[in-house]
């Protein structure tokens, strides 16, 4: 990514239409990162702070998500020492 303001807003325009928690497709997401990425002078393959790989997570819907949720926090949840 270029420094200047505009290469920057068209960045960020893409991401926020493309990404894949906003429910873009992930691979046009990853495709439109590699041209911006070509754009601003990175060799493919090398990574920066700011560029970590990108890994979508499939998670579960609806109620059972929300009990599965419940189950790790009950886990996590720090038991009382006074009785």
């Amino acid at each position: 990514m270029k420094d200047d303001p505009a290469s920057r807003a068209a960045y960020l325009a893409f991401v926020r239409q493309h990404h894949p928690d906003r429910g873009g497709d992930v691979d046009t997401f990853v495709a439109g990162l590699a041209e911006f990425h070509a754009a601003a002078g990175r060799r493919p393959g090398t990574q920066d702070r700011f560029s970590a790989p990108i890994v979508v997570v499939a998670r579960k819907r609806g109620l059972a998500s929300v009990a599965h949720r419940l189950g790790q926090w009950r886990k996590r949840r720090r038991k009382t020492r006074v009785r």
